[in-house]
């Protein structure tokens, strides 16, 4: 669903993503300092969602894997390692749900948390 972007339709892009099933609520500018990046809520999920003037439509992240390097950092929501994919779609609308692998290390051995 990749889309031409234009000086004529850059702003409609940021303005009116086409998410396929689901609208961007409070679209922003994102820290890039040409403006090519945006951010946004998901009308569905309430997610964050995000836009590149370079792919020309809204994205959720899908998050596959997170790991820290040790049980401490894992305890504190600190993670070193993350694994993502981005979907052109709201999964929670459609009903998907993706299990997120989390995982520590312990004396070099990857202890998986279900």
């Amino acid at each position: 669903m990749s889309l031409v972007v234009t000086k004529e339709n850059f702003w409609s892009i940021r303005e009116n993503g086409t998410g396929t099933n689901f609208s961007v609520i409070e679209p922003v500018d994102g820290f890039r300092k040409d403006n090519r990046l945006w951010f946004g809520t998901c009308s569905e999920c309430g997610e964050r969602v995000t836009n590149s003037a370079l792919v020309g439509y809204w994205e959720h992240s899908i998050i596959l894997v997170k790991g820290s390097f040790s049980k401490e950092n894992f305890d504190k929501g600190i993670y070193n390692h993350q694994s993502s994919r981005n979907v052109d779609y709201c999964p929670t609308a459609k009903g998907e749900t993706h299990p997120c692998e989390m995982y520590y290390q312990e004396n070099g051995v990857k202890v998986v948390v279900a």
